[in-house]
């Protein structure tokens, strides 16, 4: 009867977490990430990553960076939070620098208020595009990360996203060989 039709969902259940676990105890043993880091950061930050569309592995990527630049967890993990809020509802201030800065390299930024890990991958997109297209180099990143993410976020954001670049660099260059 019921128990029958259960046992596969809670088997699947229990192999979703035993990946998990898997996954954050890797985290832990390759990055300056900490299981109890991850405990500490996830109240804050998984209602807005779940909302967002990005996985808790999806959202330990962003937080790894951040502390491995030796910021602190609880902080980075509100960090995470607000500046996904601020890519979801963007001011009108922040739409219009973005704007301007499309018009300034000839071709309109992929920052978007799209969800998910779709929506990293736009931040992700534009943040090397800024940096290529543009004289303002790691300094113009650093400022309009601070403009759109605000002061305390905008760094963290932009630790937590130029290692996200350089990850797709490195993939890029083991690829192209």
């Amino acid at each position: 009867g019921v128990q029958t039709c259960a046992l596969p969902i809670l088997t699947q259940i229990a192999q979703e977490v035993r990946g998990a676990v898997a996954l954050f105890n890797f985290a832990e043993n390759k990055t300056s990430l900490s299981l109890k880091n991850i405990a500490d950061a996830f109240p804050e930050v998984s209602a807005a990553a779940t909302s967002f569309g990005l996985t808790m592995a999806a959202t330990a990527g962003l937080l790894v960076p951040m502390t491995g630049a030796g910021f602190q967890v609880g902080a980075s993990a509100n960090s995470i939070k607000v500046s996904l809020q601020r890519l979801v509802i963007p001011t009108k201030q922040n739409a219009q620098l973005i704007a301007n800065l499309g018009k300034e390299i000839g071709q309109e930024l992929p920052i978007s208020s799209e969800i998910g890990v779709k929506g990293i991958q736009n931040l992700i997109d534009a943040f090397q595009l800024l940096r290529k297209e543009t004289k303002y180099g790691q300094q113009g990143t650093l400022e309009l990360f601070g403009r759109i993410f605000g002061v305390r976020q905008g760094p963290r954001m932009e630790v937590s996203i130029e290692q996200q670049v350089q990850f797709e660099d490195a993939l890029q260059n083991e690829t192209s060989i």
